[in-house]
């Protein structure tokens, strides 16, 4: 190093700059694209990884300065053609997108009302949240009379013998700890999982020989809501205060747990079934937050220009996205569901008269058929697309 320095070279100093918490903010990393193709190359890139190699080195430079600085990457497109990377104190990539608002309409058909009263509501029915089989059956959770109920969408109706949602299913008809039940999904043919997000609880539920019986209870579930499930794991989202999501194997085991800054009141969970992403509408928050296999949001779906109050989320594909939602334009109320282009962003309305606050959704991928609940509302409507 001493011959080095006469004739010259020096090395770079060593650098021990703190950096106070009053002082730490972000810096912004301008972008343009000047075209559509541009754009879209740059967001594919950001998507697929392809420039976590520049930003990592990126990040260890600005170590240098201060070693506790991370990266984290929020792409935003504004009206002046630029992208604004925001570089916070987190550690995940994520691409905010606004879907296109269009005056396009996609009709869809109404095959049947499924009637989901029973003898024992003393309300109009609300069911939140369910799940259909290959075979056409379906869970669901009433919230308003608080059952878990069964129904044929074969027959139209609901069959077998609703259960209570208390302290203990099997418990005489007086108790008054009902609790409201909130989503539910199969995962397997007869067996099926419903949240209860006020009793902090998981109900099991077996269908067989067309009867519902709790076999087991998972405790400990405090605002549990959300349910999907997929390739033997369990998809649980929680609302405040938990705010997280929650990957389980139905054994109970923990297989992951995440929360992040973008995550406050998940309501409903759609996973694909290819890479694992999760969907989960923040229904207060007017957003879908799209988090990788684990659990980095990866995409923020602002619909602000779309619609008031999203609700039960499915995909329809891996690039399509349906959602249930109420909008309000000069003070009119529309129910729609949506379709969103999760490539392009388009969207489009799938409107029809039968529809009234859609809530829940769920896809029979053996008949092509979609579901869909409604507030207050004595049926389910099944639709073709």
């Amino acid at each position: 190093m001493h011959e080095l320095g006469l004739h010259g070279y020096s090395s770079p100093p060593n650098r021990n700059i703190t950096v106070e918490k009053s002082e730490q903010g972000t810096i912004l990393l301008n972008v343009a694209c000047f075209s559509p193709e541009d754009w879209e190359a740059f967001t594919q890139a950001l998507r697929h990884g392809q420039l976590r190699h520049t930003l990592g080195v990126l990040e260890q430079n600005l170590k240098r300065i201060c070693a506790d600085a991370s990266l984290n990457a929020s792409l935003i497109y504004d009206e002046g053609g630029c992208l604004q990377s925001r570089v916070e104190q987190q550690n995940a990539l994520c691409i905010r997108f606004q879907p296109n608002p269009t005056p396009r309409e996609k009709p869809i058909q109404l095959r049947k009302n499924i009637d989901v009263t029973m003898s024992s509501d003393t309300k109009l029915p609300y069911l939140t949240g369910f799940s259909v089989n290959k075979t056409g059956l379906i869970i669901a959770a009433d919230l308003a009379n608080r059952y878990i109920k069964m129904i044929d969408t074969k027959f139209g109706k609901c069959i077998g013998r609703s259960l209570k949602t208390c302290c203990s299913p099997e418990c005489s008809n007086q108790c008054n700890k009902k609790y409201h039940p909130w989503d539910a999904t199969f995962i397997d043919e007869t067996q099926a999982v419903v949240s209860v997000p006020a009793a902090g609880k998981l109900f099991f539920v077996d269908t067989k020989n067309g009867k519902l019986s709790v076999s087991k209870e998972m405790s400990n579930q405090r605002q549990c809501r959300g349910l999907a499930y997929c390739d033997g794991r369990l998809y649980v989202t929680y609302g405040s205060p938990e705010r997280k999501v929650n990957i389980m194997k139905t054994d109970e085991t923990d297989v992951q747990t995440f929360s992040n800054r973008f995550i406050s009141e998940p309501w409903y969970v759609a996973v694909n079934a290819n890479d694992k992403s999760m969907y989960i509408t923040e229904t207060m928050s007017r957003k879908v937050i799209r988090l990788d296999k684990n659990g980095t949001s990866v995409q923020i779906i602002d619909l602000m220009r779309l619609l008031n109050i999203p609700q039960g989320v499915a995909l329809l594909d891996e690039s399509k996205l349906l959602l249930c939602a109420y909008k309000y334009r000069d003070r009119q109320h529309t129910d729609v569901l949506y379709e969103i282009n999760l490539e392009s962003g388009d969207s489009c309305e799938m409107m029809h008269r039968g529809l009234k606050w859609p809530e829940g959704i769920a896809i029979d991928r053996e008949s092509g058929h979609v579901y869909v609940s409604m507030c207050d509302q004595n049926k389910l409507a099944m639709f073709q697309l």
